[in-house]
């Protein structure tokens, strides 16, 4: 008996499908109405970004200088994985989540060593100018290098000399940026890394013979994480006459500048 029911049973299942077709088809082609029934809005798709490994450093202060030194990379994100603190940068030059630039990379600091990769995406900067010198005449160019080697270097000061000389005025961005480059010829980068510190304080650490040479007393270097709240700097610089006359001394006076260069 349940070999001769199970047929049945299939038959009439095919039988109220083929019914149930055939009677959406025949609603849908007399009474349905095209202005009534709108087609559903596809989804985006997801943009998949494709990483590529473009550099790896043995040292963390190295790594983090090669980001921040171009000027370019703003901290989006970080997260912890297996294989170590991925910290993501995005491009800060586009307007940020209107017009933003597609390009990123982001440091994977590895946890099994101390090694640094970088990474970047296959994306070409875009919504911005990659290069914000380019446009400005030569002959501002060297107006604006007159005033520097004069001592105006600041952008607003440049740019109120330049409409009293009734000088056509650049963008102030193009100005900022020009000045950074003359800024980087005289003085050279305008950042050191944390082993340059200590490197430096290792050379001045012997205590000289002639008592007016300063040499570093001790120093705490702690450059190895991006996170500010992760890094400390402590210098301790003085000479042997100086500490000489704190022996004969019973108050001590102590001072700081503001902005020290």
């Amino acid at each position: 008996m349940c070999l001769h029911a199970h047929p049945v049973h299939l038959a009439y299942v095919v039988i109220f499908f083929e019914m149930s077709f055939s009677y959406v088809n025949d609603f849908s082609d007399d009474e349905s109405n095209d202005e009534e029934f709108q087609p559903l809005k596809q989804k985006k798709r997801r943009v998949t970004l494709v990483w590529l490994k473009v550099q790896e450093f043995d040292a963390r202060e190295d790594a983090g200088k090669a980001v921040l030194l171009d000027g370019s990379w703003k901290t989006s994100s970080s997260q912890y994985s297996n294989d170590g603190h991925k910290v993501i940068f995005r491009c800060s030059r586009g307007k940020y989540r209107t017009a933003e630039c597609p390009a990123q990379l982001y440091l994977l600091f590895h946890s099994d060593n101390d090694k640094v990769s970088l990474f970047k995406t296959n994306s070409e900067h875009a919504n911005h100018e990659t290069n914000p010198d380019r446009g400005l005449p030569h002959g501002m160019k060297m107006v604006i290098r007159q005033l520097f080697n004069e001592g105006i270097r600041k952008p607003n000061f440049i740019l109120d000399t330049l409409r009293n000389r009734n000088l056509s005025e650049p963008a102030k961005a193009k100005v900022v940026y020009y000045l950074q480059q003359l800024r980087r010829e005289k003085y050279g980068q305008p950042t050191v890394s944390g082993s340059d510190i200590t490197k430096w304080c290792t050379e001045r650490i012997t205590v000289p013979s002639d008592k007016d040479t300063p040499f570093v007393l001790n120093y705490l270097v702690h450059a190895e994480s991006l996170n500010i709240d992760e890094q400390d700097l402590k210098v301790v610089i003085s000479t042997r006459r100086l500490l000489e006359n704190m022996q004969k001394s019973e108050l001590l006076q102590t001072d700081a500048t503001y902005k020290l260069i």
